[in-house]
């Protein structure tokens, strides 16, 4: 029977009762191999470890690459209790990165150096449409309610040793009824020392609500159309926003083109033009005629002595329409 070599390391495995002036060089060849396993470089033998449930592998250096490059490196603080859990997962689940230990509410600190950035990258083929990269995600251990959501704090160091949050975005639920939930966005701000308030808010209905001076977060209602044009002569606009122009019926009489429609014909319009001749009472109204979704017809005229309305053209006439 010749000799025999470990499944592993290859160790020689001498032949019983033959080759005994050989044994000790084998043996100490053996024992080098076994050595080298645990080179201080980190450049010995390639091996597999198996730590057993209730065993712990301690780390007091750094784990380097295949170059011999820092790969990662662990320091220990004094008195520790909380540490990091990493569990796997069957297919179609994520792999959980978890913050565990004796403390009940702790977070996962990430420290960028310098000017370096936390950045997270996903690889994809998409090239014409949004790639969603980063979720955050609330679990409740109870029933959920009208109310629950999910945050993110802005924080920064104030002061030496005092971290203020000074701004939130969160979104938050409305109507949780299964199949038909709603979500509000909400942004919180800082001010005076105060704890963060809601400074203004996207609704789940397409609504946009903001603190400006009001009190409170309330619906804002935006201006859907405006212009200013000179109605003298060939009609000219001088500035606009969603009016893609201005058609001239006659003296006095002009329609609003709105380069996109309204919803409906159910806004509100404020007039104002230039008053050439104080002298006179001036009227810019739609004398009858409808409103469209997308389109407004005014006239304006002048009366003498309140009596029949003259039309006439000015320098300046100013629209806006609020729906």
């Amino acid at each position: 029977m010749a000799d025999t070599t470990t499944t592993n390391l290859l160790l020689t495995k001498p032949e019983v009762g033959a080759s005994s002036d050989t044994w000790g060089t084998k043996l100490n060849t053996d024992l080098d191999t076994i050595d080298a396993v645990f080179a201080g470089a980190g450049t010995g033998t390639s091996v597999g470890l198996n730590i057993g449930s209730g065993n712990k592998l301690k780390l007091v250096g750094d784990l380097i690459d295949t170059n011999g490059n820092e790969l990662l490196k662990v320091t220990a603080t004094a008195s520790a209790v909380n540490e990091l859990t990493l569990t796997n997962a069957a297919t179609g689940n994520n792999p959980t990165f978890s913050a565990t230990g004796g403390d009940t509410n702790i977070g996962i600190s990430f420290v960028p150096k310098g000017t370096g950035l936390i950045d997270v990258v996903k690889t994809t083929s998409t090239t014409n449409a949004v790639t969603q990269v980063f979720r955050f995600n609330s679990q409740s251990s109870g029933t959920p309610a009208n109310g629950i959501g999910v945050g993110v704090e802005f924080a920064a160091e104030t002061a030496a040793g005092n971290t203020e949050v000074g701004a939130t975005i969160e979104a938050i639920t409305t109507d949780v009824t299964s199949a038909s939930e709603d979500f509000d966005l909400s942004f919180k701000t800082m001010a005076a020392g105060a704890a963060a308030a809601e400074r203004f808010r996207a609704k789940s209905t397409g609504d946009f609500q903001f603190n400006s001076g009001y009190g409170s977060v309330a619906t804002a209602y935006g201006c859907r159309a405006w212009v200013n044009f000179n109605g003298t002569g060939t009609v000219a606009i001088r500035a606009s926003g969603n009016v893609s122009s201005i058609t001239d019926n006659g003296t006095g009489d002009y329609t609003v083109n709105f380069t996109t429609a309204m919803p409906d014909a159910n806004y509100a319009f404020t007039v104002g033009f230039n008053n050439a001749n104080n002298a006179y009472p001036r009227v810019f109204a739609t004398y009858g005629e409808t409103p469209t979704a997308s389109a407004l017809r005014l006239k304006e005229a002048f009366t003498l002595d309140f009596g029949t309305a003259t039309f006439e053209d000015l320098d300046r006439y100013c629209v806006a329409i609020f729906r």
